[in-house]
């Protein structure tokens, strides 16, 4: 796990990295690699998944 991550309420299943300063919250998260600065809340199974540096997964939330 990355230095300064924040993990709220999460699941983290195996073979799972979380980078630099993230953001996880309320999210079940397995087999995925989480780069730095990324947000991830409310997000029910995000598998076998590469989220890149600085996005932001928020359920509920559209944003172009």
């Amino acid at each position: 796990m990355g230095e300064t991550a924040r993990l709220r309420t999460p699941i983290l299943g195996p073979y799972t990295s979380i980078g630099d300063n993230t953001k996880i919250t309320r999210s079940s998260i397995e087999y995925s690699i989480i780069l730095e600065n990324a947000v991830i809340e409310g997000v029910d199974r995000l598998e076998e998944s590469l989220i890149g540096a600085n996005a932001k997964l928020i359920k509920g939330v559209k944003q172009i």
